[in-house]
C-alpha cells in the first residue's frame, strides 16, 4: 500500500510535489519518495513523471521561481 501526503504546488502552478510512503514487506521497512506530477491549466493532475527516493523527512519547499525543491532542516 502507498500513502501520498504533504502536497505542494510550485510557484508557477505547473508542478505538484508530494511525499509518497510505501512499505516493503520483504525488508520490513518504510520507503519514502518525493513524487512530481504536471498540473494542467485546467487543474488536472497527471500521473507522476519523476520520483526521488529519500528518507530526509517531510520539510521541503519550492524555490521562489518554482524550478527547484529544497529540503529544509528544522534544527
Amino acid at each position: 500500500q502507498t500513502n501520498d501526503f504533504f502536497p505542494s504546488v510550485s510557484a508557477d502552478g505547473k508542478t505538484l510535489a508530494y511525499m509518497s510512503q510505501s512499505f516493503d514487506e520483504k525488508a520490513f521497512q518504510f520507503n519514502h519518495a518525493v513524487k512530481f506530477s504536471a498540473v494542467a491549466e485546467n487543474g488536472d493532475i497527471a500521473a507522476p513523471n519523476k520520483e526521488i527516493n529519500l528518507n530526509l523527512g517531510w520539510n521541503y519547499q519550492w524555490a521562489p521561481n518554482g524550478k527547484a525543491l529544497t529540503y529544509v532542516n528544522a534544527q
